[in-house]
């Protein structure tokens, strides 16, 4: 994971390989001055990206106003390594300002047969 100073901290909830990650809503409220563009939702274990989700394949810009961000990462069924991931959520503005608001990490726990 990159090096970052972020503004925000969060642990996903663990989760069983195969179950399904439930759709969440990330809240940006700073007063940017400008709109939202673009954003990508980096997972990665042992410095390898093991699931990237960007706008229209598992992120979805649900609100995009100067100061009123709202990003949703969609449901997606959790197909990634067994352990633990750390996460880094990446916005572009309009302007081409690019921000790391979040990161945290997402732990994946082995199915019990």
């Amino acid at each position: 994971m990159r090096c970052c100073t972020y503004q925000g901290r969060y642990d996903f909830p663990a989760l069983y390989e195969g179950d399904t990650f439930i759709a969440r809503e990330i809240r940006i409220s700073e007063n940017t001055g400008t709109s939202l563009a673009s954003a990508r939702l980096v997972f990665s274990k042992d410095g390898v990206a093991t699931k990237t989700l960007t706008v229209g394949n598992g992120l979805t810009l649900t609100a995009t106003v100067a100061g009123g961000w709202v990003i949703t990462i969609d449901d997606w069924v959790v197909n990634i390594a067994i352990g633990i991931h750390i996460f880094d959520l990446e916005t572009t503005d309009a302007e081409g300002i690019v921000r790391h608001y979040l990161g945290g990490s997402f732990k994946v726990i082995k199915a019990i047969a």
